[in-house]
């Protein structure tokens, strides 16, 4: 039997429970978990998984801020997965703890995105609420639009001109937030109204993007915001699909965010801020992804893939065999749990 200690309910967490599901079908092995939410004594988004004799955590949050947290589960498993790996951030936390060489424990774990199964105790919702759903004919409750096949692509570009994708959002930055937050965060949320801006007047009959209706996007960039049909979480995920090229900025921390996962179970081109964390398996620079540093740079490469259509094509096809290989939520588990044999 494996077991799951769950540290956390936040959505992040839905992939590795999705993976630990279907290995479990696979495998044959029971898998049962745990809350041990309420317990207080973890406070950062990962589980502790007791697979055969060893102890493994699965980190998922954004960046290395949980200290305490990472100090306490290092020190109480034998492999430590964690999404948005950066040898340098180890380096830093080796410093901080009493025994340094257990960063030697660290692993990447690769991408993120909130992919589930049926019943998963992370659903937003409760099981019978999600029944009386189904029996009602809700089509989109999470059960039904956050499985694997939702998200699954397959190559698919013929030449036609290429549509472009970004919808994101952008933060409310505390006032009570240090100085160095609230610069990190005010860059996100510039880089991303750039890029949004640039977008709709670079490619005004291909693009298709803007910002997610909230608070503090009414506030800032009015003129941005999309209509509630196009951002809600079912539709949204049927407009990535049908895109060409889809792009994406570093998140909160620096992490990378559950879009580009998406958009790597979608098979899609990929447009990325270079990344600040490293991930799993042969993910690269103009293979899988072009990368930019400013809005100028995203945007001229948007126009390296539309003047290069089979390179579309191509990077289509390299995401979607890295899906299969590294990110699939089952892969992504036995990828993990080869370490451990």
């Amino acid at each position: 039997m494996i077991t799951i200690d769950l540290y956390s309910h936040r959505h992040h967490l839905k992939q590795i429970l999705t993976g630990f599901h279907l290995y479990g079908l696979k495998s044959g092995e029971k898998i049962k978990i745990f809350n041990k939410c309420d317990k207080k004594k973890i406070d950062t988004i990962a589980c502790l998984v007791h697979y055969r004799d060893k102890k493994i955590v699965y980190d998922v949050q954004d960046g290395y801020q949980d200290f305490e947290a990472m100090k306490t589960l290092i020190g109480n498993c034998d492999y430590y997965f964690k999404r948005n790996y950066s040898d340098d951030e180890n380096k830093k936390f080796a410093e901080k703890i009493s025994d340094p060489k257990a960063v030697e424990k660290i692993f990447p774990l690769g991408f993120n995105y909130t992919v589930t199964y049926q019943w998963s105790p992370l659903n937003y919702g409760t099981p019978w609420k999600e029944r009386i759903k189904r029996l009602l004919g809700f089509k989109n409750t999470p059960n039904a639009y956050f499985k694997p096949e939702v998200f699954e692509g397959v190559p698919n570009y013929d030449g036609r001109k290429p549509h472009i994708f970004f919808q994101t959002r952008l933060w409310d930055i505390p006032e009570d937030y240090p100085d160095w937050k609230k610069k990190q965060w005010n860059w996100i949320n510039q880089t991303r109204l750039t890029i949004v801006r640039t977008l709709k007047k670079e490619f005004p009959d291909t693009y298709d993007g803007g910002l997610i209706d909230n608070e503090i996007n009414r506030k800032i960039a009015p003129d941005l915001i999309l209509p509630e049909e196009e951002t809600r979480r079912e539709n949204y995920i049927e407009r990535m699909k049908h895109a060409d090229i889809c792009i994406n900025t570093t998140g909160l921390h620096m992490s990378i965010g559950g879009k580009t996962g998406e958009y790597i179970a979608a098979a899609r081109a990929i447009v990325h801020e270079k990344f600040y964390y490293a991930v799993t398996g042969d993910f690269k620079e103009g293979k899988n992804y072009l990368s930019f540093t400013t809005a100028e740079e995203c945007i001229a490469a948007i126009k390296r893939l539309i003047d290069n259509p089979q390179l579309i094509l191509e990077m289509q096809k390299n995401n979607f065999e890295y899906y299969q290989n590294y990110l699939e939520p089952c892969k992504l588990i036995e990828n993990t749990l080869e370490y451990v044999k």
